[in-house]
């Protein structure tokens, strides 16, 4: 699994962030990342906190543009591969199986 973030202005990318997860068998306690957000100033006279960034975690942008006229896009995507999906549904039979005997065990 994997998440992207890109800001372009105009088309032109300015600023990309990656998060990838190999296996996600292994989260049961949870996920833990650094934090991947990005400053982007466009433009004369763009000031922001020093500190803006500090205490946010997860990934992401603040966009600042002072310019008129300027196309500016924002974009995630989440990317997933499902190729484990035949041991789910084993996985779930099994665990649907499990229920029926006991429930009929009562």
């Amino acid at each position: 699994m994997g998440l992207e973030s890109l800001v372009r202005i105009n088309g032109e990318p300015r600023t990309r962030s990656r998060v990838q997860v190999p296996d996600l068998s292994g989260l049961e306690g949870g996920l833990s990342l650094d934090s991947q957000v990005q400053v982007v100033q466009n433009g004369p006279g763009s000031t922001l906190p020093a500190d803006l960034t500090d205490g946010v975690s997860g990934i992401g942008a603040f966009i600042q543009n002072t310019l008129n006229d300027q196309t500016v896009q924002h974009l995630k995507s989440l990317n997933i591969d499902i190729s484990g999906v035949e041991a789910l549904r084993q996985a779930q039979l099994g665990d649907r199986l499990n229920s029926q005997l006991l429930d009929s065990l009562r």
